[in-house]
């Protein structure tokens, strides 16, 4: 759950210990947490974290491993997310943050992630997930992602709610440059970039070749460079022909509503009106840009795109509950 929406939460009781050979507390090290910085999420170790003491890390495989970054700052949760989450019990991982992923690798070796990192995963994994903080020396194994400054969090989901629960922590060196001494037998792994070949041909066809555009959502007129032919369905849920129908396409702006939407923070309601999502009060600053198009009157409604709005209407909806 917390893969699929892009949010990565901790217990209270995870933040509250203080971690042997760690400077700073737990909820000290995931408050320090800023836009930009990386985390790793590791999942499913033989034996789990406390299975394998005594045994050499650079033996142990990860079976999936994803590198991501954090989009938000650290804020408090106030809606369910994971399966042990519900109206009685609301918020089990309070302390929540929202990242993206940058890559993933299956069935990653210790060899790769290196002795100081995967006994952090299995450290933090005994200790409900608390961060671990790694040197940046530890972090060799960055030159994978190719990204020189990176700053990391490990985690081992558990098997009852995949909730992860370990983590580990250590802030990028802005100064540092330079290339790596890579030693591994090898720079590659599976990854995949899926490219929009439709989207240059919907745009002319739907805009034409007009210089501004009027975003659908918020309303306002502007150069058609930063106004973007975005689908009401999003794509991954589309068949081939909806991908290619124009009443699947609104304009929507990429100062904020094509984000908002997108990620289901606002939806068009029945009536064809703008409305800011349950979701969307994750944060303060969240919840003032999907307030502002609260009210909204879409101008990209019609018969047509009425399905296309009420399938994206539904699973933003879903979201939040």
């Amino acid at each position: 759950m917390g893969k699929k929406h892009g949010i990565w939460g901790w217990k209270d009781g995870a933040l509250d210990q203080k971690m042997q050979n760690q400077q700073h507390n737990a909820r000290e090290l995931v408050e320090s947490l800023v836009p930009g910085d990386h985390i790793i999420f590791g999942h499913s170790v033989p034996r789990g974290p406390r299975g394998n003491k005594g045994r050499d890390p650079l033996s142990l495989t990860f079976e999936h491993v994803m590198m991501t970054r954090v989009t938000e700052q650290p804020h408090q949760g106030v809606v369910p997310v994971w399966t042990d989450e519900d109206a009685q019990n609301p918020v089990v991982y309070p302390k929540r943050i929202r990242f993206e992923i940058v890559w993933e690798q299956e069935n990653m070796s210790g060899g790769l992630l290196g002795t100081e990192v995967v006994a952090a995963l299995l450290q933090s994994g005994n200790n409900q997930g608390a961060p671990i903080t790694v040197s940046q020396e530890a972090l060799d194994f960055s030159g994978f992602t190719g990204e020189p400054h990176i700053q990391t969090v490990a985690v081992e989901p558990s098997e009852a709610t995949g909730q992860p629960t370990s983590a580990m922590t250590v802030p990028p060196d802005p100064k540092k440059a330079g290339r790596i001494d890579y030693k591994k037998d090898t720079v590659h792994g599976k990854t995949w970039a899926k490219v929009r070949k439709e989207h240059k041909e919907l745009k002319e066809a739907k805009f034409g070749n007009a210089e501004y555009l009027e975003c659908s959502l918020c309303g306002r007129t502007l150069p058609a460079a930063v106004v973007r032919a975005a689908h009401i369905k999003a794509r991954k849920f589309c068949q081939l022909d909806e991908y290619l129908e124009m009443a699947n396409i609104m304009p929507a702006c990429a100062l904020g509503c094509d984000e908002l939407f997108e990620h289901g923070f606002v939806y068009v309601d029945e009536h064809g009106f703008v409305r800011a999502n349950l979701s969307s009060k994750a944060t303060p600053a969240l919840a003032q840009a999907a307030q502002a198009l609260d009210g909204n009157l879409c101008t990209a409604v019609s018969p047509h795109s009425a399905d296309f709005y009420a399938f994206h209407r539904a699973k933003a909806i879903g979201t939040a509950q």
